[in-house]
């Protein structure tokens, strides 16, 4: 492990840690790193605007376009390649190309904000005039343009702090809890977010002034039949939601629930099925009539002890 602590971070770094932190550590502090599907798409993407250009950015300019520029500031400790540099005269636009397509509600990303404000940062910091960037976005073809107002140059500043604070602790940062995020990232394999939760090494700290709750043993629990077709069933925190058509119809504790039955076309998202499993609530699943067709059901806590003494 080399010392993280003495080292300009380079801002894709500081891109990871906003995405997940125990990526980031485990990239920048560990030295950690797998190829995926997508980061092979995303070096292929790269792969024209990596190509450096000739000539550097010259203020005299009437406007320059420049692919691959390496720039640093170590007063804010960042270092980072910028895919594209749009510059006339003293005015630089950081262009960040991504392999994804605009988010449909029209909200860039916090990482993908946070990476872009930091590269118009370090402009700053070398003497440019940089109010704003833009992130293209491969999938879709479009620019989306990032402001980078008092809020977002605060929070990018937030996160460059953080991450260093982060790189200074000898201990890896807990792994997310049931997120959309883990499956699409290359290192998940290293990262075992699922195994890690389930040895309880991500335990809640709570402070000695906090009553822990503590719920005693039911038997007034009930079963949910979802008979309309159609109908999808998903996770929402500790509840069950049941939607159709997209709007949600119901929602029921778990805690409430003794199993699940659902008839013909009803959707259970995997999330569902494996807390579930975990609580030892079964599902049940039925033909249009009502005939069953089939059981599911998570390991029981014996069995799971009789496994690990094996």
């Amino acid at each position: 492990m080399s010392d993280v602590n003495s080292m300009l971070i380079p801002v894709r770094m500081l891109t990871q840690y906003v995405y997940c932190n125990r990526l980031a550590y485990l990239e920048w502090v560990q030295g950690e790193f797998e190829h995926n599907t997508e980061v092979v798409e995303g070096k292929h993407i790269h792969k024209t605007v990596d190509k450096k250009s000739e000539t550097k950015p010259k203020q005299d300019e009437e406007k320059l376009h420049a692919r691959s520029v390496t720039m640093s500031d170590r007063k804010l400790g960042l270092i980072s390649k910028m895919d594209l540099l749009e510059v006339k005269g003293d005015i630089a636009t950081p262009i960040e190309y991504k392999r994804g397509s605009v988010p449909k509600d029209g909200i860039i990303h916090k990482d993908h904000m946070v990476q872009v404000c930091a590269q118009g940062l370090i402009l700053r910091a070398n003497g440019y005039s940089c109010t704003r960037g833009m992130i293209y976005y491969a999938a879709s073809k479009q620019r989306v343009d990032v402001i980078f107002d008092d809020i977002t140059v605060a929070v990018t500043l937030q996160a460059i702090y953080d991450m260093k604070e982060m790189s200074k602790i000898d201990k890896i940062p807990p792994p997310l809890i049931d997120s959309p995020k883990c499956h699409r990232c290359s290192l998940v394999g290293i990262c075992l977010p699922d195994e890690t939760n389930a040895l309880g090494e991500n335990k809640i700290h709570i402070r000695k002034d906090q009553v822990r709750r503590m719920y005693p043993v039911r038997k007034d629990t009930i079963p949910v039949y979802v008979q309309e077709q159609g109908a999808y069933v998903a996770k929402s925190g500790d509840c069950i939601n049941v939607k159709i058509d997209g709007k949600i119809v119901k929602t029921i504790r778990m805690m409430d629930v003794s199993e699940l039955t659902v008839f013909g076309n009803v959707q259970i998202t995997t999330q569902l099925i494996r807390e579930l499993c975990n609580r030892e609530i079964p599902i049940c699943y039925m033909t249009y009539a009502g005939w069953l067709v089939g059981i599911t059901t998570g390991q029981s806590s014996k069995k799971k002890k009789k496994k690990n003494k094996k």
